[in-house]
């Protein structure tokens, strides 16, 4: 049903589809690793400073960001400790 150049086709393709999804995986995981250390570097100066983040919030202490889903469930269970 598929020639010789289908043939080859399909197995560019589906090499080519590994590939961009490693790639992919890659990008959002280092992503990921290098916002959690921003954020983690950010809420250190601003303790550092004594930031007033009522007034001016900064992204690092919001709760329901997804970048800071660990920090937020962190806090959570200190603050249940208390």
């Amino acid at each position: 049903m598929l020639g010789r150049q289908g043939k080859t086709a399909l197995k560019i393709c589906g090499a080519a589809s590994v590939v961009a999804t490693a790639w992919i995986f890659a990008g959002l995981s280092l992503n990921d690793y290098v916002m959690d250390k921003a954020n983690e570097k950010e809420r250190e100066l601003a303790r550092q400073v004594n930031w007033n983040n009522k007034e001016l919030p900064l992204h690092a202490f919001d709760l329901n960001d997804t970048n800071n889903k660990k920090w937020a469930q962190d806090t959570a269970n200190s603050q249940n400790r208390d």
